[in-house]
This record gives structure tokens, C-alpha cells and sequence, in this order.
């Protein structure tokens, strides 16, 4: 209990306070998963397990008053518990989950536990899926199971412990007001309960990353692509996560009723998810008859998308790419363009681009849309999340984040 030590409610004004720290999760995951990644035919290497010998695994990886490892699995060992949770299905938070996993059960969705089975090899037996708006008893916890809104398969989790605490984990969260109707959460947002500890998702823990609701981007993503459509010559590109950022690829993909072409791999991933069949019949391996294609979101540069464009021809005479992510967004009325052929200050579209921060960038026979389309919450949202749900005391999940 000491190595909590006294955690005070966070104001509106703490949530604005931050240190930077260097990021290390790739080479963190990287050494975790070192046993993945040994040559083929080299003996396989036994994971070390986490030595105890200077406390157990970091406190923000614990549910107060629980014996519950939440995304904690670089800690994971029998010593440590045999209650774990999954909030999702991101490299940042399962990392050390192998195949060998054995330390007790994982709480988590049932897209979730596809993806950890299909992906990684975890033993079915080791899993307990259960779906968004239900509760189980897990840890000697009593357990809710919310929509995150954010990847496919993400979820917050409101937790009862055995000594009568309430605590609410984010995982990875985009917070919408509409939440407070969730059946477990509206006691809380009418004030009729209060939590105790709120964990939460400071990946934008910064005024300047007040960025637009994610229906009002896709709206005037929408736009956009409407405004190109009109041209046969013209292929659009979307860029994505291995899981993440569907949401906006399958909105135009709905709307225009045309299949939108993706890898293998990612085909195989998106046949894990929870998605009604009508959306699964819109995609399709193959680029032959489709003008939308989802691409890794670290292709969309100028130094590739051009070369990549003049290989396309005849076919396609132009490229349009949308590239989404909260870090891409610069504040108000940012919709500005740099051109090597022509600004757009002449697009009709542009007044509603620079009011939803579009960024547009123009090169040789190249358009680039840098979108602020996140799936974590906006300072805004963040602020205002605290404020519907009251807690005695916050604990930020994202570790460069201090308050």
C-alpha cells in the first residue's frame, strides 16, 4: 500500500501539466519479444521471467485494492497473479504476451482474445472473452466491460474490488459524452456513485492537442473524396494501423459502395474482428477493381507516394491519400496547403478543411491529407471525461505524462 503513497484528485489545470521523457517502448518491446525474433533453426530462448527482488511490477499496471495486472505482461509470473486483463489488442500493451503464457487467465474481449489466439498462439484455456456490456466476476472482482472507442476489440473496464473501491481503467480511450448513458457508467456520471480511481489515457495530455470529434472529420473526410471522385483517374489511398483507423477507410467505403483493397495480412486480421458481414463483403485482396486501398500509415510521404503514383499509370492519373493521426494537427484554422503546384486557397473545400485542421500538401500528381483523426482522447475530452466522472484520485496510464 505504500508504494501508492497519497495520490490527490486531478484538476482541470494538473491535466495541463507535463514532462516529456524519451520513449522507449519499441526497444522495450523489441527486447521483450527477443525470442520471437531468433533466427530460424537457432534453439529458442527461454524468457527470462521479471525478478521481484526491487517490488512488483510498476503500480500503474495495478488495480488498486485487486490482485489484477492490467496490459502488465513484461511482469507477468505466477508469483505476481493469475488475473490479468487485455485491453486491447496493440503492441504497446501486450507486450511480453508469448505463446508460453501460462500465469493464470486474461480478461478481455472476444475480438481481443481471436487476435492473441490467431496472432500470437496463446492457449484458448488461458482467455476469458467476454463482450462489451456485460459483467463477470474475475480476480474476486466484480467486472464491467465498456466500449473504448477506440480499435476494434478495445475496452474500458469498471472494476469493484472485494474491499468495496471502484475503479474505472480507460486502456486506450476516445472519449464521447454519449458514454454517460453506458448502463454501468450512468450511476456514475449522474453523481449518484463515485469513483475511486480513474486510470487514465494522457496520450494527449496537452492544450494544443484539442483536436475535432471524430464525426467531424470523417465528415469532412467525405467531403473530400467526394469532391475526387468525379475524376475516374484518380486512386485513393488510406492509410492505417495494423489494427486501427478502419473506421475512416470503411465510412467512404460504405458511403460510395466500392470495395476497398487490403494486404493479406491485413485482410486476416480484419476476419478477426466483430464486424457485420455487410462490412466484411467490402473488402477484398485484390487492387483490379477498386479505386480504395488502405496502406500503412508510414507510407504516406511525399518521397514515396510520387514514385509510387507514376507507377500507376495510365490507370490512375492522380493519388489522394489521407493520412490520420491526432499528431498531425497544429490547432485552429490549420488547413493550410504547401504545393509544389499551386496552393488552395481556390478550393471550395478549403474553408471547411482549415476549420477542421486538415493540413493539405500538393506535389507532381500527389495530394496529401494529413487528418486529425485520433482514437485517444482530445484534451478537450480528457477534461471534459474528469469532469463527468469524478474520481478521488487519477492515475495517468501513459508514462510520459506527470501530473
Amino acid at each position: 500500500a505504500a508504494a501508492w503513497g497519497p495520490l490527490r484528485p486531478m484538476t482541470s489545470g494538473m491535466l495541463a501539466k507535463r514532462t516529456a521523457r524519451p520513449r522507449k517502448r519499441k526497444q522495450r518491446a523489441q527486447a521483450a519479444n527477443g525470442a520471437e525474433n531468433a533466427p530460424s533453426g537457432a534453439p529458442p530462448k527461454r524468457m527470462r521471467r521479471p525478478s521481484l527482488r526491487n517490488g512488483t511490477c510498476p503500480f500503474v499496471k495495478r488495480v488498486p485494492g485487486t490482485k489484477i495486472v492490467v496490459d502488465g505482461f513484461r511482469h507477468a509470473c505466477a508469483e505476481l497473479s493469475d488475473a490479468y486483463i487485455l485491453t486491447h489488442f496493440h503492441s504497446d500493451h501486450y507486450t511480453g504476451l508469448t505463446k508460453t503464457f501460462a500465469c493464470g487467465r486474461i480478461l478481455c474481449t472476444p475480438t481481443t482474445a481471436v487476435l492473441v489466439q490467431k496472432m500470437i498462439g496463446v492457449d484458448q484455456r488461458y482467455l476469458l472473452p467476454a463482450k462489451v456490456g456485460t459483467t463477470v466476476v474475475f480476480g474476486g472482482c466484480i467486472i464491467s466491460i465498456i466500449d473504448a472507442n477506440h480499435c476494434p476489440g478495445a475496452a474500458m473496464f469498471l472494476i469493484r474490488a472485494p474491499n468495496g473501491s471502484t475503479t474505472l481503467h480507460c486502456g486506450d480511450c476516445r472519449y464521447d459524452r454519449s458514454m454517460r448513458d453506458d448502463a454501468s457508467l450512468a450511476p456514475f456520471a449522474r453523481g449518484e456513485r463515485r469513483l475511486d480511481t480513474l486510470m487514465l489515457d494522457t496520450t494527449y495530455c496537452q492544450p494544443q492537442h484539442s483536436f475535432p470529434a471524430q464525426r467531424t472529420v470523417i465528415s469532412t473526410i467525405l467531403r473530400c473524396v467526394a469532391h475526387h471522385w468525379v475524376d475516374p483517374g484518380v486512386l485513393f489511398l488510406f492509410g492505417a494501423y495494423t489494427i486501427g483507423k478502419e473506421r475512416v477507410f470503411m465510412s467512404v467505403a460504405r458511403l460510395f459502395r466500392c470495395p476497398v483493397a487490403v494486404s493479406d495480412a491485413r485482410m486476416k486480421t480484419y476476419q478477426c474482428f466483430e464486424w457485420p458481414e455487410s462490412d466484411k463483403r467490402l473488402l477484398t485482396t485484390s487492387n483490379k477493381d477498386t479505386r480504395l486501398r488502405v496502406v500503412s500509415i508510414g507510407f504516406l510521404r511525399m518521397d514515396r507516394l510520387i514514385p509510387y503514383a507514376r507507377r500507376l499509370a495510365p490507370r490512375f492519373r492522380h493519388v489522394v491519400a489521407f493520412k490520420p493521426t491526432g499528431w498531425t494537427y497544429r490547432g485552429g484554422n490549420s488547413g493550410g496547403s504547401s504545393s509544389a503546384g499551386g496552393g488552395a486557397g481556390g478550393d471550395p473545400l478549403h474553408a471547411e478543411l482549415a476549420s477542421s485542421g486538415i493540413t493539405v500538401t500538393r506535389a507532381d500528381s500527389v495530394t496529401l491529407y494529413g487528418v486529425p483523426y485520433s482514437e485517444h482522447s482530445s484534451f478537450a475530452e480528457l477534461r471534459q471525461m474528469v469532469r463527468d466522472f469524478p474520481a478521488r484520485r487519477i492515475i495517468p496510464t501513459v508514462r510520459h505524462v506527470c501530473i
